[in-house]
């Protein structure tokens, strides 16, 4: 069996998915945290939490790069890769910079991650 299918499958677990929402969550509440003058005294361990929150984040993202020939068994490993790239980007980065659209856009992701 090949590598990417079994990381494929490991991305696909439950508990991955509530790790990584885990870590989402944090996220936002340390970057709110941090904004508020009174947590002032907390900064770093906040910008820690949202640098371990950002690795976590790169692993996956890397993971899910890296098993997207599983999702597409038709094309090439790079070729798989790169529409995955970019169709990650394309929801991410939407064209319209609004925040509601960005908002919306998220939310979709988690609906989208938690049903797979």
């Amino acid at each position: 069996m090949k590598l990417y299918i079994l990381i494929q499958r490991l991305l696909k677990r439950q508990w991955v998915r509530c790790f990584v929402l885990f870590f989402i969550l944090i996220s936002i509440i340390a970057v709110i945290a941090s904004s508020f003058e009174e947590m002032s005294e907390y900064k770093v361990p906040l910008f820690g939490i949202t640098y371990i929150s950002s690795f976590v984040f790169l692993v996956e993202y890397t993971a899910r790069i890296l098993s997207a020939p599983a999702l597409y068994p038709d094309m090439k490993a790079a070729k798989a890769r790169l529409k995955y790239t970019f169709l990650c980007l394309l929801v991410i980065d939407s064209q319209n910079k609004k925040k509601s659209h960005l908002m919306l856009n998220c939310f979709i992701m988690w609906k989208v991650y938690l049903e797979e």
